[in-house]
């Protein structure tokens, strides 16, 4: 499965002004953050399925020419659908992502300065596929 950026796939600006005012105030605050570091930042956003987050983080990695790492590219799906029904929220939650390849093919990558290299999730086919994204470290 070929996987575009999906920048291009984006509104240009959220729908309400509440979500640009959003991306207005975290864009202002990571540059002032850069200004006053001598690496890179790391911005998370959390949210309920349908809330935005895609689209906000999309607006804000094009404005800041930033590495969006997005968790579901590290999705487990070695988890048989009876046995992922029968746990509780908190269990889903728990191993719905495989939580340390986020943090060790791309976050400690990025924030030392690094490249980094991690395969993505092939939604259609449920299984982890041969596609690398790639992303530059700090300049």
């Amino acid at each position: 499965m070929q996987r575009d950026s999906g920048i291009g796939q984006f509104p240009t600006r959220p729908p309400t002004s509440g979500s640009e005012a959003t991306e207005d105030a975290i864009v202002a605050e990571a540059r002032h953050l850069i200004a006053q570091r001598d690496g890179p930042i790391l911005i998370a956003l959390d949210g309920g399925s349908g809330s935005g987050k895609s689209t906000l983080a999309h607006l804000i990695t094009g404005t800041l020419d930033a590495t969006l790492v997005q968790s579901n590219d590290f999705i487990t799906s070695d988890i048989p659908d009876a046995e992922w029904y029968a746990r509780t929220p908190s269990a889903r939650v728990a191993d719905a992502l495989d939580w340390q390849r986020p943090r060790t093919e791309a976050l400690e990558p990025l924030l030392t300065g690094k490249s980094a290299k991690w395969r993505t999730y092939d939604f259609e086919a449920a299984r982890p596929d041969e596609t690398y994204l790639n992303a530059n470290g700090f300049r």
